[in-house]
């Protein structure tokens, strides 16, 4: 199964308060390109996607024209939030996405997040585990295990111990983490 990763996209961000979005709007473009030429099975973009939690009209312009053109290439596309993405702004409009093969991961809520694919050699099981903050996990976490999160290792190890792991088949976490 071919992936194509990105991350850290930062759309929006200003250097010394010159906009990069022209640059920004022709490395998507390019991107989009990439895609057709080497036609991966699904796109992985691992958070970040906005420089801001609130991002400029601009940035979210360029993104869902970006995210459309995806769509119309039929290329599943799974997108979990970074840390300086608002993870419950990112993910508007997930629900009615899916059906489009964009597929978000927002908040963590402690449910497991995952879309399942497949190819010649079987199945492919793509977890999206978005940016966590410990107080967040520890919100989702058993109290007795709420105790032992102290810091951003402890949520991450809590979080990926509560996915299913199939033995069997093939596993991809995608996350944006510090660890």
């Amino acid at each position: 199964m071919k992936l194509l990763h990105l991350s850290d996209l930062h759309l929006g961000k200003k250097l010394n308060e010159f906009s990069l979005y022209e640059d920004q709007k022709y490395i998507l473009q390019r991107i989009v390109q990439m895609i057709c030429a080497k036609q991966p099975d699904c796109v992985l973009l691992a958070g970040d996607i906005y420089d801001k939690p609130v991002p400029p009209a601009e940035a979210v312009v360029l993104f869902d024209d970006f995210l459309n053109q995806l769509a119309e290439l039929k290329v599943p596309v799974c997108i979990i939030s970074g840390n300086h993405d608002s993870a419950e702004r990112l993910a508007f409009g997930a629900q009615l996405m899916s059906g489009s093969g964009i597929h978000f991961a927002g908040s963590y809520n402690g449910e497991e997040q995952k879309l399942v694919l497949e190819d010649e050699f079987g199945r492919v099981n793509i977890f999206l585990l978005p940016f966590l903050k410990p107080a967040v996990v520890k919100h989702w976490a058993p109290e007795e295990a709420a105790a032992e999160i102290t810091g951003y290792h402890d949520a991450v190890k809590y979080a990926v111990s509560q996915l299913q792991l199939a033995q069997d088949e093939r596993n991809v976490l995608v996350a944006h983490q510090f660890v």
